[in-house]
């Protein structure tokens, strides 16, 4: 007789075949007749020996799918994020969330220079409400602060929230990111609407209709290009279906997360923020204080958690002298990860020097040796980077035609580079 499954050779009588284990004593009349009392098991089975429990096949569990996902999992593991995996990996992570990551925050950054300027003009209108004017004549500068007020708040509402779009987006507060985004938008473009017809009611209000006419254009340009900017990559690069069949509920739901995720990162980023700031203190004292180096052999740990969004606000807060700081430490610690390569990353004093000499070409090859320096020191610590200094330059030049984003991308893969070389520095060292 033959094994009905596989075909082997069989002596009459047996009841199990030799070679696939397949129950035989029932088919023994017909090899090849196949199961009459009940289905044979699913193709791709293993086989089944005497002693393993019935409906176990191929060593696994009971009820276990064989060779394969279980089921309803989407080949290649779990998709949460969409048709493109926008949250892990797929067409939606990696260079596309840098993509998001730059846009947003560049977007933001716009918004928070518009904040800033608001606020230097509404401080320079309180000024003007000098006393002993009389009460009719404070009413047209009283609106125009409380215009300029509303102004401001708008912006700053746009620079927040894109700003937790390019950094602290996750599958549960997206949806109420791109809402909130919608509303600052849209509240810019109404007050901006609604300040024509104000002025035109209150006689002291002076109104000049070119200025106004292109100032209503651009904020809704801008607006248009934030939002839109936004929703486009999340839609068409990420694969992301951002609020496709929400209800009410689940839109509240969403605007609530946001806004509890809002305070959670604004809290984190103050407390990272200071703690930069005593670091640099700590450092400068300790430089000027020539405090020796700790003992066994004058290792020190390095910072590991820089961040753009940081490296951002602060050089926004401190007018650009934060950012200095931040690269004279960047390569004081890359030249400590690094030694022994053959190799010398230019401190702060040099780059801004020959960048000055060479209308900022020097600057844009430091980013390049420094790039190809990280990339070349990995595998002495067990990493593999994928960008080199030909991914900076590329970023510095061509993605200087995506306005300009191009050397923040650059600098996030620097950032992201050093901090992994950083860590791994510390953790060879036992810190």
């Amino acid at each position: 007789m033959k094994c009905w499954k596989c075909g082997a050779e069989l002596p009459e009588g047996v009841e199990y075949c030799g070679s696939c284990g397949t129950k035989q004593a029932q088919y023994s009349g017909n090899p090849f007749a196949g199961p009459t009392p009940s289905a044979p098991p699913p193709p791709g089975s293993g086989p089944q020996k005497p002693e393993e429990n019935p409906g176990s096949s191929g060593g696994q569990n009971p009820g276990e799918q064989p060779g394969g996902p279980n089921p309803g999992e989407q080949p290649g593991g779990p998709n949460p994020g969409g048709p493109g995996g926008g949250y892990n990996g797929g067409p939606g992570g990696g260079d596309q969330k840098i993509v998001l990551t730059v846009f947003a925050a560049v977007c933001g950054a716009v918004y928070g220079l518009q904040a800033l300027s608001g606020g230097v003009r509404l401080l320079r209108q309180l000024f003007q409400l000098i006393p002993g004017r009389h009460y009719f004549g404070l009413f047209g500068p009283v609106v125009s602060l409380f215009f300029s007020a509303l102004f401001t708040a708008t912006a700053l509402w746009m620079c927040l929230i894109l700003l937790m779009l390019a950094f602290r987006r996750t599958r549960q507060n997206s949806d109420g990111l791109i809402l909130c985004l919608g509303s600052g938008a849209a509240a810019i473009v109404i007050l901006r609407v609604l300040y024509m017809p104000v002025c035109l009611i209150v006689p002291s209000m002076r109104l000049n209709f070119s200025v106004y006419l292109s100032t209503l254009l651009l904020s809704i340009a801008g607006a248009a290009i934030a939002l839109g900017g936004v929703y486009c990559i999340l839609r068409f690069l990420m694969g992301e279906m951002p609020l496709a069949g929400k209800t009410t509920a689940d839109f509240q739901n969403d605007v609530r997360e946001a806004f509890q995720s809002s305070a959670k990162a604004a809290g984190e980023a103050g407390a990272q923020a200071a703690r930069a700031a005593q670091n640099a203190r700590n450092d400068w004292n300790a430089r000027q204080t020539q405090v020796p180096p700790p003992a066994g052999g004058g290792v020190m740990r390095l910072k590991a958690d820089r961040s753009l969004l940081v490296y951002i606000l602060l050089s926004f807060i401190t007018c650009g002298i934060y950012g200095l700081y931040f690269i004279y430490a960047l390569a004081r610690d890359v030249n400590v990860v690094c030694a022994g390569d053959g190799r010398n990353t230019a401190g702060l004093l040099k780059l801004v020097l020959f960048s000055f000499l060479t209308c900022g070409l020097y600057g844009i090859f430091w980013y390049y040796s420094l790039g190809n320096r990280l990339a070349y020191n990995a595998p002495r610590y067990g990493l593999n980077f994928q960008e080199n200094g030909t991914t900076i330059l590329l970023w510095y030049l061509v993605g200087l035609l995506l306005c300009g984003l191009g050397p923040l991308v650059a600098l996030y893969i620097i950032i992201k580079n050093t901090n992994a070389l950083c860590g791994a520095y510390n953790y060879s060292h036992g810190m």
